[in-house]
């Protein structure tokens, strides 16, 4: 959880002097670790009329490992939307498009109708069983270099939407 929040510090600050179409909100929350998803039932509980204005949930979990390209992928996106995201990753070197992986931050929301992305590392499913949330999950497996270029992506994909 530490990469992602990372990441969502690097975009906050490279969208300080944002002042586009949509408003941006940046939300630190973790839950689907626990069985209840305190975080996002409590987001929900709190937001959830306002579900429907949502553009898209961006979910960074298990991002910048050193092994392996980052990847996103798209959940209840319209088809338009997915090729002008798509494009915009394309033009950053270490993401590519993976799998989908249901058991994340994102799927409360889905599951309420927003669309959703998901960014990770290419072994996350590998990296779950054998590493996250254990005592081998150290620092030293983070490439920085991966964490921002994947703020730089989402700057991107923010500006051009």
């Amino acid at each position: 959880n530490a990469s992602g929040t990372v990441v969502l510090l690097l975009v906050a600050e490279m969208l300080a002097d944002y002042q586009g179409r949509y408003s941006v909100e940046i939300l630190a929350i973790n839950g689907e670790d626990h069985y209840s998803a305190a975080g996002e039932m409590d987001y929900l509980n709190r937001y959830g009329n306002e579900m429907p204005e949502i553009l898209v949930v961006i979910n960074i979990d298990g991002a910048g490992f050193k092994e392996g390209k980052s990847t996103y992928s798209f959940y209840e996106c319209r088809p338009g939307f997915e090729e002008v995201v798509t494009g915009v990753f394309g033009k950053h070197e270490g993401l590519e498009k993976g799998e989908q992986w249901y058991a994340g931050d994102h799927m409360v929301f889905v599951q309420n109708q927003v669309p959703a992305i998901a960014i990770t590392s290419k072994l996350m499913p590998e990296l779950m069983k054998t590493v996250t949330h254990t005592s081998a999950d150290t620092p030293d497996l983070i490439d920085c270099h991966k964490l921002v270029e994947i703020a730089l992506a989402l700057n991107d994909v923010v500006r051009t939407l």
